[in-house]
């Protein structure tokens, strides 16, 4: 027996929009009720090929009309002749789209989706409106019945005679524990059932019904499409023959709602909050400084990092999560700015780190198990995109994935950005990727020569005055070496890098206490060290070219000139025989977190020449003033020095790795009007 379900307080909380208030209370709905128990015989009308049933008696005639949002306003509405002509299509103009509902509005910390229930008037949002146009004669003996074509991607809800409760799609809870310590979900098997019906006396008052989404798409195989059709006949079930109508020669109506892609964030986002551990006072000091009120303007919050189970182990934020969000639209208000609704969505990384300071096992420490306990919330949601938990690789840390800025080359146009990736990633992970649609197919670049094998640390991207908007910056070995020979030059070859910064010793196990600092002339004498940057400028210029292609960039000579800006430090080899890679040995400056104009980018504690740092003075120069064209106005960008050295640089990371910024979903990236 279906299980008959509450629409548990209903206008309760906080407030509800017009518009969803709208759809709830049934607008461009009739409630006639009259003539409830009209004689059937009297609707004979073009019901069938005779009017008649197999016994001889008359059909009567249904109304059979149902609409989706197909205007984009935030209301289906029966009286909308949009709404009414564009139901059963998806183009850039028109068609209705619907949520996965994957937050927590209710705060019990299981995703709304996984309950069969509607969590209060804020996860009525969460759904998209379908309205079932009143039949008010409707004789007794008559259903109306609802087909999905897909009833196990979602959930569709009908306001009827019982309250809310679930007429087709998933029909079962379904909420996995994720605390196996073999590295599996505990899982359980969704249930869903095709069709459902309408009573006569739901179909005499009109209906309104509610797609609820159950996830993204997962690869191409699906187009992200649901359609629902609807159809009157009669008899009790969802066997009934169709009735045709004067508009329906088979009695059927079909409508469809697109699934709202996940959309991911770029440098170039408008962001309003940064995350971080609070692993190194200095790093946090220097972060909060560059991102407070004066500065970015963002909130700025630290999460504790530790070994403990009330707090993480984790402190590379920027790796074990993912921020991006979905939305859909609910057209514009008086002064035409566009609505949307959505929420914030991270993706989990598919591995952990061990804990074994309190016991407990690896898969208790997977990323989504503590993003479902301190993320998780209203209109914020998490996934996981990996198949099975503690799969993947340091290449399927998030550091390696990126969104290049909105551009168009030719016939290929990403108006909210594109997908980049470095090597190695999970094949479910490329295919979700390619499935979202506005911001796919994705870019991949070579990163596995790296040692860490992270593409932000080669690449990122700033706003600029140009036609595009933004310039590429890339991780350049040969200018810096070609900035030390100088010094060299110029009569400072003894000038120090890294004055006064340690690095770890051989028995050191929490604090470093090597002093690192080293000459110039030691530096460029280091022929290991320099065949190691070479190496590393190759296989950068390689990445290089990949991005140049693909986007149509200039490449000119004279950075001013042209869309790249090089980012100048050395790189040398680490890991042990076998698994060797290459990685930063100055501070990598390409890693740097962008908000806004403001660079938060690693210190490079260069080597000074009448008190002045040559590299630090060398990125004010080249960034922070109009000779590049940075920033909107083309004036520069403001650079904010971080101290990450001796916590993220020396543990093979920088400010990157180690933050996180975000934003709630932007009404400005409108993802519906991208073809795909």
């Amino acid at each position: 027996m279906q299980k008959t379900l509450t629409f548990h307080h209903l206008l309760s909380g906080s407030a509800v929009s017009a518009l969803a208030l709208c759809w709830v209370a049934g607008c461009g709905t009739s409630t006639t009720d009259a003539n409830a128990g009209a004689d059937a015989a009297s609707q004979t009308g073009d019901a069938g090929l005779d009017g008649t049933t197999a016994d001889g008696s008359a059909l009567a005639t249904p109304i059979v009309d149902l609409v989706v949002d197909a205007n984009r306003d935030g209301v289906a509405d029966l009286a909308n002749a949009d709404d009414q002509a564009h139901g059963n299509e998806w183009t850039t103009s028109f068609g209705a789209s619907y949520l996965v509902n994957l937050d927590d509005d209710d705060g019990d910390k299981i995703e709304d989706v996984l309950d069969t229930q509607i969590n209060g008037s804020d996860d009525a949002l969460d759904m998209a409106p379908i309205n079932v146009a009143a039949w008010p004669t409707a004789p007794d003996g008559y259903v109306g019945v609802l087909q999905l074509d897909h009833p196990e991607k979602v959930r569709l809800w009908k306001n009827g005679d019982n309250g809310w409760e679930i007429v087709a799609g998933v029909n079962n809870d379904c909420v996995p524990t994720f605390l196996s310590c073999t590295g599996a979900d505990d899982t359980c098997a969704d249930t869903n059932q095709a069709s459902g019906i309408l009573t006569a006396s739901e179909l005499r008052k009109g209906v309104q019904l509610a797609m609820e989404g159950r996830d993204f798409r997962r690869d191409t195989t699906w187009d992200g499409n649901i359609h629902v059709t609807m159809w009157v006949g009669k008899g009790s079930d969802v066997k009934v023959a169709p009735i045709p109508t004067s508009a329906l020669a088979n009695g059927k109506e079909t409508v469809q709602l697109h699934v709202a892609p996940w959309i991911l964030n770029g440098n170039l986002t408008p962001f309003d909050q940064v995350r971080s551990a609070n692993f190194f006072s200095q790093f946090v000091s220097d972060l909060k400084n560059a991102l407070g009120s004066t500065n970015a303007n963002v909130k700025y919050t630290t999460y504790a990092y530790g070994e403990s189970k009330t707090t993480w182990n984790d402190a590379w934020t920027q790796d074990y999560y993912q921020t991006a969000w979905t939305s859909i639209p609910q057209g514009k208000d008086a002064s035409g700015n566009t609505l949307i609704h959505g929420m914030r969505v991270v993706n989990a990384r598919p591995w952990g780190r061990y804990d074994s300071a309190d016991g407990s096992c690896q898969a208790n420490l997977l990323p989504v198990i503590w993003l479902r306990g301190n993320y998780l919330g209203k209109d914020h949601a998490v996934i996981e995109i990996y198949q099975v938990p503690n799969s993947g690789s340091s290449f399927d840390s998030h550091g390696n994935h990126d969104l290049l800025p909105a551009y168009t080359n030719g016939a290929d146009s990403y108006p909210i950005g594109r997908i980049i990736h470095g090597s190695g990633i999970l094949p479910e992970t490329i295919a979700f990727y390619d499935a979202q649609g506005p911001q796919s197919p994705s870019l991949e670049v070579v990163t596995d020569w790296l040692w860490v094998g992270h593409v932000d640390e080669v690449l990122s991207y700033v706003p600029a005055k140009t036609a595009r908007g933004w310039k590429l910056l890339i991780a350049n070995n040969n200018m810096a070496k070609a900035m030390l020979q100088k010094l060299v030059d110029d009569g400072h070859g003894d000038a120090i890098l890294f004055p006064g910064q340690k690095d770890y010793g051989p028995n050191d196990t929490s604090t470093p206490t090597l002093d690192i600092a080293e000459a110039v002339t030691k530096v460029l004498a280091d022929t290991d060290l320099m065949t190691w940057s070479q190496t590393a400028q190759t296989k950068a210029d390689a990445i290089r070219k990949t991005v140049v292609d693909a986007v149509g960039l200039t490449d000119a000579v004279t950075e001013a000139n042209g869309d790249i800006i090089s980012m100048p430090f050395l790189t040398w080899q680490q890991g042990d025989p076998g698994q060797t890679g290459l990685i930063a040995w100055q501070p990598g400056t390409v890693n740097m977190l962008v908000v806004g104009e403001h660079l938060e980018i690693p210190n490079p504690f260069g080597p000074k020449v009448n008190g002045v740092d040559v590299f630090a003075q060398d990125l004010l120069d080249r960034l922070g003033t109009p000779v590049n064209g940075l920033g909107a106005a083309g004036n520069g960008v403001h650079v904010h020095l971080i101290d990450d050295f001796e916590s993220y640089h020396i543990e093979a990371g920088e400010v990157h790795c180690g933050s996180n910024p975000e934003t709630a979903p932007l009404a400005s990236w409108q993802w519906w009007l991208i073809a795909h």
